[in-house]
């Protein structure tokens, strides 16, 4: 639901790699895909919330 998540916590799982194609991206997309999970977050977390 939108807006109702108080807090939301997203961790960065450093130097674990799949080495599935799915997996795999250049610098443009990587942010690419970052830009649309943290926009839903966004969308998630209350306007006076945290994204940690």
């Amino acid at each position: 639901m939108d807006g109702t998540n108080q807090m939301i916590y997203g961790k960065e799982i450093r130097n674990l790699k799949i080495e599935e194609k799915w997996d795999k991206f250049n610098d443009k997309d990587y942010l690419d895909f970052s830009i649309q999970w943290i926009s839903e977050i966004k969308r998630l977390v209350k306007e006076k919330g945290k994204i940690l």
